[in-house]
Order: C-alpha cells, then structure tokens, then sequence
C-alpha cells in the first residue's frame, strides 16, 4: 500500500511495508590494506645483538621504538620511504627473520539487529568503521519535532528523555503523529539488541521535544521556545526537520544564542525540488542537509542550493534501486494514529523518504563526533563535517550535493590525520 502524505511543515513522506524476514549483514573483516602508516613490526634473528639492531635501523631510514612484550619483536618508526620500500629493504637484509605491517584491527561492531541489513542508508554513511571508535556516549541530542513514542517495538532504553511539549504546555512529548518517533529511531535507536533495526548514534540521549500538533504544523513560539528549553537542558546538537516559513529573526536570534553556547543546529534542506534551500536550514551556522537516492544522485524531491552544506540519505520510496524487493526508504520503528483511522496507535517498521529523514543521519553524525572529542565548538564541527564529505557531483563544493556525503568514518578520523 503506498501512501503520501503531505506536511505543512514536516519534510516526509511515506511508504507502508512491513518487512518480515532479515538477512546476513555480513561480516566486518579488518581491511589488510589497513595499517600503521609509519611504523612496522620485525623480528630480528636470535643471535642478532644490540649494536646489530642500530646498525640494522640506520641502514633502513629506521628508528627501534619499542621492543614487544619478552622482546620477541621490535616496533620500529620509518623515517625514510613508505611501509612498502621499507619492508622490501627488509628481505635483503639477514639480520631480519621476518618484517610485517603493524596492522590494525577492529572489534566486530556489525548489529545484531533483524533488519539491519535492509538499512543501506547506515551503509552508505559508513558508519561500521565509527562505531569502533564511538556510539555517542554522552551527547544529548534534542529532536524538535512531533515527539517520540516512548512504547516502541524496539524503543531507546533508558536514553530517551520525555521533554516538553510546546503545543499544550505540559511535561509530556508522547507522539501523536509518528514523523518524531521515526526521525528518534535514526538518531539514536536500540542498537544490536537484537531486534528491529539500528540507529547513527546508538548511545547517544534523545531529548524529545513536542513542537509540532498531530497533523505536523507549529508556529514560531512553539519551535523558538522549544529551541531555548533544549539548550538550557543539555542538548549539545539539535536536529530541525522542518521548515516551510520565511526569515524570522526571533528564530535567527534563539538560534544563534545556541550557537554561542556551543550547541550545533542541523536542519533539512526542504522537499520542494527547488534551486534554495528554506529556514531554518538557511540561517547563518545551521548545517543544512539536502537527501540523496540509494544511488547517491540528488533525490527528485531535495532543494538544494547556493547555502547547501551537505547531503544525507533521504531515500525514494517510489524506487527498488538495491533489488532488495522493498522500497529505498530510510527504516526504522514509528506509529500512526488518525492517519489509519485507528483507535490505538500501530507501530511497525517503515520506510519514510524526505530530506526530514536525511537531517538525522548527520546530526547522529555529530554526536559520534562531539563524543569522542568533547571540546569541539560549533564551527570545527561545521567545517569537519563538510570536509570529511564525500565529494559527488562536480569537484569541490557544488549546489547539488554541496560540499558532498557525508561520511561518520572520516569525520571521526579528520582531526587524526591534520
């Protein structure tokens, strides 16, 4: 059954499938190409003496920096050529009984979850290789939205936080539309516990904040005043999948008195198919996120722009571009209510396609990356995240896909490699 829907505000649409059956994700088998860039590890020959082993290291642009645990190796640090020259050297040499690479290896961090497999958008933004290094351990991350549903099938443990809800002024964000609850599920699902499907950040906090009614409209004072909660109640990264409404400078203002406090603002790009992007993805040190297709072209509904910074997985659910049998959308848990005529709400796994859904990837992003580097400011975010891309398109920042994919392995490793 397809259904479109179409939100004042929110960015989505949608596709009803419920899937039944998972399949192997596949194993997660170190890269042998991957190594230490200048050290290698070597075995010297038993007789071999100390004097040997300086004589042996100067001779191959080397210094011994280590011996390995009762001396049965040495580490040593290149300073002249490359892995490959000096391991070559290292065959000529008798003084050497063997020279490897001193590779890296990595815990097999694949979820164990049943649908994981069908989540190519977690695939595309290479997100395996993250985990090992970071699942968003303490960052908060504020979902200003329709709510989150805190009765999921899969649900987000003790993580999900049950902020305020902006539209009836009370203590309480239980969703009554279901765009809130999917885009949480991206952000932060229950990941490898064995059931349903994973999120970007799986140990990162949702802040759950209610700004939008059952049929997915708001106003100004419910959003500013949901963007000041989240920032006096820790949120570190605020997801916006909204827009729809012209420059406002109460919004501007909130905004950037968030960013002096060093919080970082991702919003959707907008689905209009259009040549600029809307507010609030168009302010001044939002990163604004445009949605690209399985196949990493611009997706037919994204807007896009001189002010793009970047493009997320969006999906089309109108396409089977995998051949998997099911629509290309972005998976996770939600419900619907009055939409289906229901009494109580339905919760079930569905694919959803929209620049609303792309957002999430790249403030899941951030958290993994404000996790393992806590002091990062606002702007070293924005700029790790745009230059830690994928390039597509034209070469260099283009107004299709802006500065490109992005991509949570290398925004990890950015600062390693400067």
């Amino acid at each position: 059954m397809n259904l479109k829907f179409s939100f004042v505000f929110i960015f989505a649409s949608l596709f009803l499938l419920n899937i039944c059956s998972g399949q192997n994700p596949g194993n997660n088998e170190p890269d042998p190409k991957k190594y230490i860039s200048d050290e290698i590890i070597v075995k010297f020959s038993g007789s071999t003496a100390a004097k040997a082993i300086e004589l042996t290291c100067n001779e191959l642009g080397a210094t011994d920096i280590r011996s390995g645990y009762g001396g049965h190796y040495h580490v040593l640090k290149i300073k002249d050529g490359t892995v490959e020259e000096t391991l070559k050297r290292c065959k000529k040499n008798k003084e050497i009984e063997y020279a490897e690479p001193n590779h890296i290896y990595y815990i097999n961090m694949v979820p164990n979850d049943e649908f994981y497999a069908f989540q190519w958008h977690l695939h595309m933004v290479n997100l395996e290789e993250a985990w090992e290094e970071s699942t968003g351990d303490g960052i908060t991350i504020a979902l200003i939205d329709t709510g989150v549903d805190p009765d999921g099938i899969d649900g987000f443990g003790s993580r999900l936080i049950r902020g305020m809800d902006f539209i009836n002024r009370i203590n309480h964000s239980r969703d009554d539309n279901g765009h809130g609850t999917h885009l949480a599920g991206t952000l932060a699902q229950e990941t490898n516990n064995g059931t349903g499907v994973s999120g970007v950040a799986p140990d990162a906090t949702i802040l759950a904040i209610k700004a939008f009614d059952k049929n997915g409209s708001s106003r100004t004072d419910n959003v500013v005043d949901s963007v000041r909660w989240a920032v006096e109640n820790g949120a570190r990264v605020i997801n916006l999948s909204f827009g729809g409404a012209p420059f406002n400078e109460t919004f501007e203002t909130a905004i950037n008195e968030g960013i002096e406090q060093g919080v970082v603002f991702v919003a959707a790009a907008g689905n209009g198919s259009q040549p600029q992007i809307t507010f609030p993805a168009a302010y001044e040190g939002v990163i604004s996120v445009g949605a690209v297709q399985q196949d990493k072209k611009l997706a037919p509904y994204s807007n896009h722009g001189p002010d793009l910074d970047v493009v997320a997985p969006g999906g089309n659910v109108f396409k089977d571009q995998n051949n998997d049998n099911n629509a290309d959308g972005i998976l996770q848990e939600t419900l619907f209510t009055d939409i289906l005529k229901s009494t109580n709400p339905i919760r079930n796994y569905y694919f959803l396609d929209g620049t609303s859904m792309a957002a999430p990837h790249v403030s899941g992003v951030i958290a993994l990356l404000m996790s393992k580097y806590p002091r990062l400011g606002p702007s070293i975010i924005r700029r790790i995240i745009r230059s830690s891309a994928d390039d597509l398109g034209e070469p260099g920042r283009d107004d299709t896909f802006g500065w490109g994919l992005v991509n949570a392995s290398n925004a990890l490793r950015f600062l390693e490699n400067r």
